[in-house]
């Protein structure tokens, strides 16, 4: 599944909890909120209306319970290791803010939170690719690197 990315909404401000604007709670259109709302099942800190607590700030993982979804197109369940509850960075520079600091987009795995984020206060970082991708095929370097050993141990074997 992949995400399904918009332009950024001008008429968005502050915190959102709908998941219409790029700031807020409940947003699956960037690949960080879709993995985390919709593969793999989790809710975020806030309900859509922003209202109810969805999850216990007291309780370990916060938001993040679910670590592993079913690959629909495989069958197959695909686990995340090492996620960790916290922040990741996932965007090119959005700009600066007030006080000359760069600022990213950032997907928070505790709360489910995507926001920009000053880099001066750390995260994870996660590179992300816009929709799925597909199996890599193996470059052509690689039959060539094998062919190359298999001559030099029929060299060997030869001598």
């Amino acid at each position: 599944p992949t995400a399904n990315l918009r332009p950024p909404n001008p008429n968005c401000r502050g915190i959102n909890y709908d998941g219409t604007c790029d700031n807020g709670y409940n947003n699956t259109r960037g690949e960080l909120g879709y993995m985390f709302y919709v593969n793999l099942g989790n809710t975020g800190l806030f309900d859509t209306d922003g209202s109810t607590p969805n999850c216990d700030y007291s309780a370990p993982g916060y938001c993040l319970k679910n670590t592993s979804f079913l690959d629909p197109n495989s069958g197959k369940v695909v686990n995340i290791f090492n996620l960790i509850d916290y922040t990741y960075f996932y965007s090119e520079l959005l700009g600066f803010d007030s006080f000359g600091d760069e600022v990213f987009q950032v997907f928070n795995m505790t709360d489910g939170q995507q926001i920009g984020y000053p880099s001066l206060f750390g995260g994870y970082a996660w590179a992300v690719r816009d929709g799925d991708v597909s199996a890599v095929p193996l470059p052509p370097a690689a039959g060539f690197f094998i062919l190359s050993i298999l001559s030099m141990l029929g060299l060997r074997v030869y001598r």
